[in-house]
């Protein structure tokens, strides 16, 4: 759900509105406390007047009908005589008439006499002397047996002073009602009293030790300052604002007068307030979600109109646009789309036609390969195979160097051929390396006699070390003959003077190949431009030493694809050293097969009525390369029938018997490929035994090899044809099973 813009959107308005609301309700309600809190103490102020305003009133009545008391003859003659019963008459009649709770008087001696006659020596003791101190008179507030009294004392003088007449009135529930109904709030009033043990005591609450604690506390910040904080006195009200001063007292009691205004109540009229901001905020939150959600639908169509257009684009719909419906942002940015959508389409368009330039190059480039491989090749033929005819006859010493000059030269050339090609699968990514068993000490010996050959003729030192552990491993044998082939060539050309030596190393899987010499060198700096394709470290080599340049470049592309690399390094003058190295893990040797005798062999020794000779079919439509093929063939004896085109082929194939097909690719009126595949299927439909077919053919990409392949083909020989290659070939296919296409 929130991964919808207008979704998100909408929560962002809504979360701020509420933010400010709560912001602002946080403003009101911090206020609203402030204001209770100033009105409450306000009022409170108030009430604490009205309590003194009434409770000088009563002292003021009470000192009125003292005087007047004081001032009878009677009750001072009473009081000079000691007559008990005339005092208590009279303080009785005083009490009833003034609705007076306590009615004492006090002789100098400090004798109490009370309108009650059990209640005389109830008067505290402090009191008593302070009335006895007080030449004037005086009023206040004491406690006894647990009730608080206000008071007044007047003294009784005849005319010196005979005693004091006491009046005093209690401060109970009903007092603290009677001052609660004359404030406007509805506050609670107490008098509070320090007791003896110095705790103030608060009448009618019920205290922990806590709030005794705290009472006390409140009451000394009360009465010195103005704005005394709330406080829980517990007694069920919960915090309440507290106004408190102390009262005059009689005798060393204290008294302090305790009016609270519960904040609850203090906060009513605030209450309501807040209810009103909240439904009114709740309602807002309401509106702005409805409201947000409509803006943000308003705002995110047109964008999920421009990502359904995305979509369909990123489909492949050449033709989604976004509609544009307005020249604000949002419509720009739907232009700006679809200029983009329109640049893209011209984009794909032009690269489409590039591609298929690209493609058409690729193929114009692979087909200009094969034909110039095949008349490379052709040519090559006609050379290399009648020199390889002729070096196996009777030659004086001239005609065997020209022989081996030819050979030379020819060779040379197909090494060209073959880089070049190498170096287009490369670059294609069509290489592909063909990996089996092979032994690696007879291909390092191989390569390591060709060498010592060519250092020979140089009149160079050649030294191989480090071979005697190597076994058969599994990896491309050829191409690792390839590659220390042209490193080890590459040593003997560029070395006049010394010699040149092929060290072999081995780590687990990992083996080093470092071909070291004495040659020319190199500069450091030119290591890694050596293997770019037709590139040499300086190029007055190339007129020095000759090449073309591929076989460092396709030595380091082989070995990377093997597992490793090649590396250079050499000085100027004093040689180089190139280290190539490959995985080539441990394999087992193969089982060798029974090894019949050859078939030609037998053919060229044996009298034709002993064993008959090999028939073989040759499909060639080149002369010279059937000429070639002949020269090889009759020289040890088989029978060969050629003809020039795959149609003669398929037609020779039904109409006679053959130990094996040689079969050129391209040929006129019928492909050698078709052919293949035609007599393979008569074989399947005719229930014939498989013949052996050899292709060959000077087109050897790896594309030809497949093709051959899947045609039905068995091996897959390149040209030019010599005769080792091609006797070992037929004595391969005809001795033992049938080959895989090669």
């Amino acid at each position: 759900m929130f991964n919808q813009l207008r979704t998100r959107l909408t929560a962002v308005y809504a979360t701020l509105f509420v933010a400010i609301l709560a912001a602002i309700a946080l403003a009101v309600s911090l206020a609203a406390s402030a204001d209770a809190e100033r009105l409450g103490r306000s009022q409170l102020a108030e009430a604490g007047m009205v309590f003194d305003r009434q409770f000088n009133a009563r002292n003021e009545a009470l000192q009125d009908e003292a005087e007047v008391l004081a001032q009878d003859y009677g009750f001072r003659s009473a009081l000079g005589t000691h007559d008990a019963s005339t005092l208590r008459s009279e303080l009785k009649n005083l009490s009833t008439r003034l609705d007076l709770n306590l009615a004492f008087m006090v002789d100098l001696q400090g004798q109490v006499t009370s309108a009650d006659a059990a209640m005389d020596g109830k008067l505290p003791h402090e009191v008593v002397q302070a009335v006895q101190d007080s030449d004037e008179g005086l009023s206040g507030l004491f406690r006894s047996g647990g009730q608080t009294y206000q008071a007044i004392a007047t003294p009784v003088r005849a005319p010196a002073t005979v005693g004091w007449l006491v009046f005093a009135k209690s401060l109970g529930a009903k007092d603290m009602a009677q001052l609660e109904q004359l404030s406007a709030i509805p506050l609670k009033a107490s008098v509070v009293s320090r007791g003896r043990d110095g705790l103030w005591q608060c009448a009618g609450c019920e205290q922990s030790k806590t709030s005794t604690a705290r009472l006390a506390m409140l009451i000394d910040q009360a009465t010195s300052r103005a704005n005394a904080p709330a406080i829980d006195l517990h007694d069920g009200a919960g915090p309440s604002l507290v106004f408190a001063h102390k009262l005059p007292g009689i005798g060393q009691g204290e008294q302090a007068l305790l009016v609270r205004y519960p904040l609850a109540q203090a906060m009513q009229p605030f209450n309501a307030l807040m209810r009103g901001i909240f439904l009114i905020g709740l309602c807002g939150v309401l509106l702005v979600v409805a409201g947000s959600w409509f803006v943000a639908r308003t705002l995110t169509r047109s964008i999920s109109r421009l990502g359904e257009a995305a979509e369909r684009l990123k489909a492949g719909d050449a033709a989604a646009r976004a509609p544009v419906d307005s020249a604000d942002e949002i419509g720009a940015l739907g232009a700006a789309f679809n200029a983009m959508a329109d640049a893209v389409a011209e984009r794909e368009t032009s690269l489409m036609a590039a591609r298929d330039r690209a493609e058409a190059a690729d193929r114009a480039k692979g087909e200009f390969l094969a034909n110039m491989n095949h008349e490379l090749r052709t040519p090559l033929n006609g050379v290399l195979g009648p020199a390889s005819v002729l070096s196996g006859t009777a030659l004086d010493a001239d005609q065997t160097r020209m022989v081996q000059l030819i050979q030379g030269s020819g060779e040379g050339l197909k090494r060209i051929v073959d880089s070049v090609l190498d170096l287009v699968e490369l670059s294609a990514g069509d290489l592909r390396l063909k990996e089996a068993p092979f032994d690696l000490a007879a291909t390092l010996r191989t390569v390591a006699e060709n060498t010592q050959a060519a250092a020979t003729a140089k009149r160079l030192g050649f030294a191989l070390e480090g071979v005697a552990d190597a076994g058969w491993v599994w990896g491309d044998g050829r191409r690792v003959a390839q590659i220390l082939s042209s490193l080890l060539d590459n040593a003997v050309k560029f070395t006049d003077a010394g010699g040149a030596t092929l060290a072999v190393s081995r780590s687990g899987d990992r083996w080093g190949f470092e071909v070291r010499d004495t040659g020319v060198g190199f500069d450091p700096k030119d290591a890694e431009a050596l293997f770019d394709p037709f590139q040499q470290a300086d190029g007055s080599m190339t007129r020095r030493f000759g090449g073309v340049g591929l076989g460092l470049s396709l030595a380091r592309e082989l070995a990377r694809a093997m597992g490793g690399d090649v590396e250079a390094r050499g000085t100027p003058g004093q040689g180089a050293t190139f280290r190539f190295s490959a995985l080539l893990p441990e394999a087992a040797a193969p089982v060798p097969a029974p090894s019949p005798t050859p078939a030609l062999e037998v053919a060229a020794e044996t009298e034709p009525e002993d064993y008959p000779p090999v028939r073989i079919l040759l499909a060639e439509d080149n002369p010279a390369n059937r000429t070639v093929v002949e020269m090889i063939l009759n020289a040890v004896g088989v029978d060969l029938v050629s003809v020039e085109n795959g149609a003669l082929a398929v037609e020779a194939m039904a109409g006679d018997a053959y130990d094996l097909v040689l079969m050129d690719l391209q040929m006129p009126v019928m492909d050698g490929l078709t052919a293949i595949r035609l007599i393979r299927e008569r074989e399947q439909a005719t229930g014939a035994a498989r013949t052996p077919i050899l292709v060959l053919s000077a087109n050897v990409q790896a594309e030809h090899l497949e093709a051959s392949a899947a045609a039905g083909a068995d091996m897959h020989l390149a040209k030019p044809i010599v005769a080792p290659t091609l006797l070992a070939a037929l004595e391969q296919t005809l001795s033992g099973p049938t080959a895989e296409a090669a």
